[in-house]
């Protein structure tokens, strides 16, 4: 019995803590990608759900919408992403 609810009660605290660090880091980075991003950093996206029913869930938006002339999106290394290039250009290369 007291296990059952001193787990709870530590799960609920770790949690909690968590949230508390993790929060500015995601506040800042939605800042990134409001400025990079033409000011959508977040977008729905409608999904498929219980009976075909479909509900929309929201997104962060991490790609660039430039196109070249021909209308192809711009390649990842030429798009205005340059600080997630920063972090993945060993990922790609």
């Amino acid at each position: 019995m007291y296990e059952r609810y001193f787990k709870r009660i530590i799960d609920l605290f770790l949690s909690t803590i968590g949230f508390l660090i993790i929060l500015p880091l995601s506040f800042v980075i939605f800042l990134v990608l409001y400025f990079t991003n033409d000011r959508k950093p977040i977008f729905l996206q409608p999904r498929p759900g219980k009976n075909e029913k479909n509900f929309n869930i929201l997104k962060i938006k991490t790609m660039s919408d430039e196109k070249v002339l021909q209308g192809k999106l711009l390649p990842y290394e030429i798009s205005n992403h340059q600080i997630l290039c920063l972090f993945t250009k060993n990922v790609f290369r």
